[in-house]
């Protein structure tokens, strides 16, 4: 094509051409002759290294030793031309383009990255994506506000854990995605167990193989969960205690990121505990917060008859109902073992039924109070509480099963105790529901959202109490949470309403 039919294809002939250039730039692995007039007046990153008075100002030669020639052949053609096009942004290399468009400075370029990234995290290339994460993290800083870094967080944590390979996934890369679920009030798609046997997993990876294969065959996966082993084979065992202390010392500043009040008791008592890598503070605060949110304590403790349970293998304590939890003066964190003989479930798999003495006239409870059914004479939707108040902080999530549709259904949260169980949750100050028809209702308020549910459809609410906010999956697809409902109240209640023949079921999540 002859010059001057278009400019962007004239300066492209200028790039990397010695007759047209004033300055060489010398990368990891290659070089490039440019011209600093053009540099300088696209970039403002160039302007300063070529008219700064330092020695690039006088020197022919400017050197970028962390940016690679094929990233920066990019930046040179965006540079000079303005262009860049996807076909350019390989799987393997976007990532060195990216952190080499954001040291330059060139927003609209990184914005460009951003958007043609979703084209390599399509489910089928999905589990790429930890690697890609664990790639960005050598080449960008930490930074929860970078873009690229949210975008690759954001798809990583929806993957389920058991795809996740312990080496595509950087141990920087862990804490980050770790800190990123936290920061943003989200959950893995795992129960808490899981992501800490992950994490842990992860950890002895830094260590040895040794570590590895011990932890993998002493912690089961939540599918031999009943086939607990005896905790002496690793307590006992004199290669885990020369490697534990390193172990504690790398797991420790992730375990912020774990709410170990949400692991099942049993698994808290008889499977990490006698590891001895959680400090007995966050061991107290489990069983504390067992202790206040139980409605009752588990069956095997409804006998009158003293039960007897052993600390760090002093003599017997006597516990009971009453006392069943120690007393500060019998426990402190220094002395503190398992003070739980047959350790209670999940406060979820315990608390999450609904409450018969805050049910609307025409609804039943059935089914040792996890489902809530209305009766032929429910004509228009009436309420029912659930038999737990939240007030603590903390991630809590729980699913709601309809397992008969009606005309209209509303699931979500209350709150006081004026709530009126009898009128619509929707029109309340104090209520905060999501219609089946997907309206997001309060005081009398609706938004729309984006989906709609029906019979057999399963409600997952995300409560965050930590930043006192509501979002809602359906069927395992999350929405966003609702802008509108911001500062939620800080002692809440789970409610639906509904009408004949509506019946719903809660469960634990």
């Amino acid at each position: 094509m002859a010059k001057g039919y278009s400019l962007a294809t004239d300066l492209r002939l200028l790039i990397n051409n010695p007759n047209y250039s004033d300055i060489t730039i010398v990368c990891e692995d290659g070089s490039f002759y440019a011209c600093k007039a053009i540099l300088a007046a696209r970039c403002e990153v160039f302007n300063g290294f070529i008219y700064n008075g330092m020695k690039e100002t006088y020197e022919n030669q400017i050197r970028f030793p962390e940016i690679k020639s094929i990233a920066m052949k990019i930046i040179l053609n965006y540079i000079y031309t303005g262009f860049c096009t996807a076909e350019e942004l390989k799987n393997d290399t976007i990532i060195d383009i990216y952190h080499a468009a954001d040291y330059f400075q060139l927003k609209n370029l990184s914005d460009y990255i951003i958007r043609v990234i979703g084209f390599f995290l399509k489910p089928s290339a999905e589990s790429n994506v930890p690697e890609l994460l664990s790639r960005a993290l050598v080449k960008l800083s930490p930074s929860e506000e970078n873009s690229l870094l949210q975008i690759l967080a954001e798809y990583v944590s929806s993957m389920p854990l058991n795809t996740i390979e312990y080496n595509q996934l950087s141990f920087p890369a862990l804490k980050f995605l770790l800190s990123y679920v936290r920061g943003k009030g989200k959950s893995l798609p795992a129960t808490e167990y899981e992501v800490f046997r992950f994490v842990i997993i992860h950890v002895a990876h830094q260590i040895s193989k040794d570590a590895v294969e011990m932890l993998e065959n002493y912690l089961p996966t939540m599918d031999k969960i009943d086939q607990i082993q005896d905790s002496n084979i690793i307590v006992q065992n004199t290669e885990f205690h020369l490697f534990r202390p390193q172990l504690t010392e790398i797991l420790t500043p992730l375990l912020e990121f774990i709410d170990i009040r949400r692991i099942d008791g049993k698994i808290l008592t008889d499977v990490l505990e006698p590891l001895d890598i959680i400090t007995p503070e966050k061991i107290v605060d489990a069983y504390r917060f067992y202790a206040r949110n139980h409605l009752s304590l588990p069956s095997s403790f409804t006998t009158e008859t003293p039960v007897s349970f052993k600390q760090n293998n002093l003599s017997p304590v006597t516990a009971n109902q009453n006392n069943f939890f120690p007393t500060s003066e019998t426990l402190t964190p220094d002395n503190l073992r398992s003070p739980i003989v047959n350790s209670p479930p999940l406060i979820s798999k315990l608390n999450f039924i609904w409450d018969e003495s805050a049910c609307g006239s025409d609804l039943v409870i059935e089914k040792t109070g996890s489902t809530v059914r209305a009766l032929s004479s429910c004509k228009s939707t009436e309420n029912v509480k659930g038999k737990i108040l939240i007030y603590d902080k903390g991630i809590y999530e729980w699913n709601l099963i309809v397992d008969k549709g009606c005309k209209k259904m509303y699931i979500g949260i209350c709150a006081g105790k004026s709530f009126d169980v009898e009128s619509f949750a929707g029109y309340q100050r104090n209520g905060w529901v999501f219609a089946s028809s997907g309206l997001y209702w309060n005081d009398s308020k609706f938004k729309r959202g984006e989906a709609t549910y029906a019979e057999g459809d399963k409600i997952t609410v995300h409560l965050n109490m930590n930043e006192k906010t509501l979002a809602f999956s359906i069927n395992d697809k999350r929405y966003p949470e609702i802008s509108t409902w911001r500062k939620l109240p800080s002692k809440i209640y789970p409610v639906v309403s509904l009408s004949y023949p509506g019946q719903i079921r809660i469960q634990p999540h």
